[in-house]
């Protein structure tokens, strides 16, 4: 599953770099966030997580990425944004899709909405996510259960991974 993976949700955000660090280096090779959807978040997470991000953009585990004006990107972007090509949520989620399409990301979503099929696009959940990394061993079941105490407010189960990860194999 070593992979790229892009973020644009603030709850995504938030329980992904409320872990460990080793932890995510072991589940991704880069996250991806688009640098407007940072602006927007960047004064709604905590100091704690603003410089964990800071931290692991300087190592480059964490990019923002952008794309120029002018650009087939940008103009994707505009009619993304305008609502033209599909409904989104905004601009965090038009830069999603456009960043994502241009170039050939996953990305983490706990929505499914019109663009995944439209665009061809690939989305993981969090839970899927977490239940990918642990079958594939790249995390043991402290790490996985480090992962679930941080996505409470995404997951709206009160057991604990395990248990959940036992009744979804039933």
């Amino acid at each position: 599953m070593n992979n790229k993976l892009l973020i644009y949700e603030l709850d995504c955000l938030n329980s992904l770099f409320l872990t460990d660090r080793k932890i995510l280096k072991k589940v991704f090779s880069n996250i991806i966030i688009p640098r407007i959807a940072y602006y927007e978040f960047k004064n709604r997470v905590d100091d704690e997580i603003q410089q964990t991000i800071k931290s692991l953009t300087r190592s480059k585990f964490v990019v923002l990425e952008d794309f120029e004006i002018d650009s087939p990107e940008y103009k994707l972007y505009n009619s993304l944004k305008k609502g033209i090509e599909c409904k989104c949520r905004g601009k965090c989620e038009s830069a999603a899709i456009t960043i994502a399409k241009h170039n050939n990301l996953t990305i983490l979503s706990n929505h499914q909405c019109d663009y995944v099929k439209l665009y061809n696009l690939n989305t993981i959940s969090m839970t899927d996510l977490l239940i990918k990394a642990y079958e594939n061993e790249l995390i043991n079941t402290d790490e996985a259960e480090i992962f679930w105490s941080n996505m409470e407010n995404i997951t709206h189960y009160s057991g604990s991974f395990i248990d959940y990860f036992t009744d979804e194999l039933n």
